[in-house]
Order: structure tokens, then C-alpha cells, then sequence
């Protein structure tokens, strides 16, 4: 018995030109160079949905630990894991990292609980009108 090697597709000529001439009628129409130029074109000048205000498009994945927060590295015949010294951690490298983007959250969170106890047990009309204008500052737009 004689072992069998791998399969090559058979390709007669005939499939081949047809293959061959479906692909150049379909390039060759007219203005078909000019329509892809153009599409490149709007889809990079297109705006980005995130304009840099956002608070995600200032993080960036950490690249020495790909975003594990840990690294593993070889000590003699051991593999030890260790955090990432380069993001602390936190797998994330930006402005801020997501740990404290999350304190700031709660805080503010809590502020308006605060704010809101505050109006209810309000006793003048300008003390009222302070407490509102603050957290009318602190709830984002909807």
C-alpha cells in the first residue's frame, strides 16, 4: 500500500479564463478606479465617533503584558509571575487609570446622593437655587 500525499486541486483552462475574465470585466468599467479613489477618500476624512473627550479614547492597552495586568518571566527553572511594571497592573495605560476613573465616578455619585438630601431639607430659596445649579453640573448630559 503507498502512502497518499496531499490532493492538489485540477484546474482546467477553461475555469481558469472564466475566473480570469469575470475579474477583468469587472475592474475594467468605467470610472471604477475613480469610485474606489473616492470611497478611500471620504472613509478617511469620516469624523470618529470619539473625539478625543472621551474618556476611552485616551486609554490604551499595555503592550509588555497585552493588557493581563501581569508578566511571566523566568527565574533559573522556574516561571514566575509577576505585575506588569509598566501599567501597575491595571493592563491599561492612559491619563488615568481605570481604578481611579472609577473612585472619581463613585465620588461624584455620592455628591449627588448628598446634593439631592441637601434639597430636600433646603430652608432658603438661595440656598435651594446653589444646591440645584451644583448638581445640575454633576449630572451628565443625557
Amino acid at each position: 500500500c503507498g502512502e497518499v500525499g496531499p490532493v492538489m486541486p485540477t484546474m482546467d483552462a477553461t475555469s481558469t479564463d472564466a475566473d480570469y475574465d469575470s475579474l477583468r470585466a469587472k475592474y475594467a468599467q468605467p470610472g471604477y478606479r475613480e469610485r474606489i479613489a473616492e470611497e478611500l477618500a471620504q472613509h478617511k476624512t469620516a469624523p470618529q465617533k470619539s473625539e478625543g473627550g472621551d474618556a476611552l479614547s485616551r486609554i490604551r492597552i499595555c503592550g509588555a503584558c497585552q493588557a493581563m495586568g501581569y508578566v511571566k518571566r523566568e527565574y533559573n527553572f522556574r516561571v514566575l509571575t509577576e505585575q506588569c511594571e509598566e501599567c501597575q497592573g491595571e493592563g491599561l495605560l492612559g491619563t488615568k487609570k481605570p481604578s481611579e476613573a472609577l473612585a472619581e465616578d463613585h465620588a461624584r455619585r455620592q455628591r449627588i446622593t448628598d446634593l439631592e438630601a441637601a434639597i430636600a431639607g433646603a430652608d432658603s430659596l438661595e440656598e435651594l437655587d446653589r444646591l440645584e445649579a451644583e448638581l445640575k453640573a454633576l449630572q451628565p448630559e443625557t
